[in-house]
């Protein structure tokens, strides 16, 4: 019975009292809703403005913000991986046919949100000759691409995950992929059975919550 929606913007949140109970996209369809979950990633901070609550999300606008990274993707080289490697301040994992994906933190802090991707920056051909000096059968590989991602990263590093107001639940975290199976059975404990997730109680939004004096 599920149905997915690709391309279908919200842009209002639907309200019965102080309740949220739904939405609406852009496209002007509402949609009600027992529970909204926002799992919008580094969005996640201007969406809730429209309900003026504050979860901040870290900026990737000043130089060296850390929610910036630099991803390349090389050619297809004969060297196979199977796995992620990290190893001498360089990441990388297999991307499909024979392609690598690099990222090094030492490279993140050098380029900034607004950093041109082509011609590949400097740091690019960093993580590949990097990569060349260590991992056998790479010697011939090349920049294919590269990306500047911004990470989904709250303002205090950690994840948040909780109700913000009744009928509203917010999930927004920094390694999303890794954390995405736990997170999946907590929320949906929470959600579904009513079951309160123990492990969630340092990571709920009210942190967030203004302090009135």
């Amino acid at each position: 019975g599920l149905r997915v929606r690709t391309h279908a913007k919200v842009t209002e949140f639907l309200m019965r009292g102080a309740a949220v109970c739904g939405v609406t996209l852009a496209s002007g369809e509402q949609l009600d809703a027992n529970v909204v979950v926002t799992c919008v990633g580094r969005w996640t901070g201007e969406l809730l403005t429209r309900l003026d609550l504050d979860v901040p999300m870290t900026s990737p606008e000043p130089a060296g913000s850390p929610a910036v990274g630099l991803l390349v993707t090389t050619t297809p080289v004969l060297a196979r991986l199977r796995r992620v490697i990290c190893a001498e301040g360089l990441m990388v994992r297999p991307d499909g046919a024979g392609r690598l994906l690099l990222h090094g933190d030492e490279q993140d802090a050098r380029v900034r949100h607004d950093t041109a991707v082509w011609p590949p920056p400097a740091q690019a051909q960093e993580l590949v000759t990097h990569l060349q000096g260590l991992l056998r059968n790479a010697d011939t590989a090349r920049i294919e691409s590269a990306q500047i991602g911004i990470r989904a990263l709250p303002a205090d590093r950690l994840p948040v995950v909780g109700p913000a107001l009744e009928g509203l639940y917010v999930v927004v975290t920094h390694s999303g992929v890794t954390l995405a199976p736990v997170l999946g059975e907590l929320v949906a404990g929470e959600l579904i059975d009513e079951r309160q997730g123990a492990a969630l109680e340092r990571f709920r939004p009210a942190r967030f919550e203004r302090t009135v004096v």
